[in-house]
C-alpha cells in the first residue's frame, strides 16, 4: 500500500532533519511544511515559545527521532508587513545557513 503524499513529506522531513541532527556540519535545506505542522500540532498555542517583530517561535517535535527543536514563523500584516517580514527572514536564514556559534540555536532546515 502506498503512503500518502502527506506521510511522504513527513518521512521526507524527518530524514532531512535525521541527517541535520547527527552530522555536524550539514548544510540546512528546505523541509516540506507538512512536517513542520506534524512537528507543533499545526502551530497549536501550547507549543509557542516566544515572539518577536515579525516571528512567532513554537516548539517542534519529533517522536521518531526523540528530539525538539525550535520553529520560527512568520507572523504578518497586510503586505507592507510581508515584505518586510520575508526580507529579514530571509536575510536571517542566509547568515544562519553558516554560523556556529555555542549559544546561538543551528538552523538545521527551512521552509
Amino acid at each position: 500500500q502506498r503512503a500518502s503524499p502527506a506521510t511522504h513529506a513527513v518521512n521526507a522531513g524527518r530524514e532531512i532533519m535525521r541527517k541535520a541532527i547527527e552530522t555536524p556540519n550539514y548544510k540546512p535545506r528546505p523541509i516540506p511544511l507538512q512536517y513542520i505542522k506534524e512537528s507543533t500540532e499545526n502551530f497549536v498555542d501550547e507549543r509557542r515559545l516566544g515572539e518577536g517583530s515579525f516571528s512567532w517561535v513554537f516548539e517542534g517535535k519529533d517522536k521518531d527521532l526523540r528530539q525538539k527543536f525550535a520553529v520560527k514563523r512568520l507572523r504578518v500584516q497586510g503586505q507592507t508587513d510581508v515584505t518586510k517580514a520575508r526580507e529579514t527572514f530571509e536575510r536571517e536564514i542566509v547568515a544562519m545557513k553558516y554560523f556556529r556559534h555555542p549559544n546561538i540555536a543551528r538552523l538545521y532546515a527551512y521552509h
